[in-house]
């Protein structure tokens, strides 16, 4: 397992797996404009420096988010559908999986959907994404 320090990111952090990047949003809170358009700026630019089309975010370290940080998460999956990668969102706090639930924007684990998949732990997630990608 390797991490990438490609990027002075201030949001993530990207680990490269064998068969999957992760990408681990470090804020515990997404409810802020300029945070969100940092954030979506810096997964658009993991996803476009991933080795995998297989990607993970880790959301482990996020307790709350607001209807804001939907934009950063829709600029995620309209990329990565349009670049044929399948993320999977994991470790998602109660309020943050009910907010991107009723957005419609996260859908169970069922992989024929173009939603990003959730999964309730990374290793679920690295599971989902890398049997879609092999």
């Amino acid at each position: 397992m390797s991490t990438t320090p490609a990027q002075p990111w201030l949001h993530i952090r990207l680990t490269e797996l064998p068969n999957v990047t992760v990408l681990t949003v470090l804020d515990s809170q997404l409810n802020d404009d300029l945070q969100v358009m940092a954030l979506r700026d810096e997964l658009l630019a993991a996803l476009g420096q991933s080795a995998h089309k297989g990607l993970v975010i880790d959301m482990k370290n996020v307790a709350y988010m607001t209807s804001i940080a939907l934009m950063a998460l829709v600029a995620l999956r309209k990329a990565a559908e349009s670049s044929g990668h399948r993320v999977a969102l994991c470790n998602l706090a109660d309020i943050v999986a009910k907010v991107l639930t009723i957005s419609q924007l996260i859908v169970e684990s069922r992989p024929h959907v173009r939603h990003l998949a959730m999964a309730q732990d990374l290793e679920s997630a690295i599971k989902l994404v890398a049997a879609e990608n092999a």
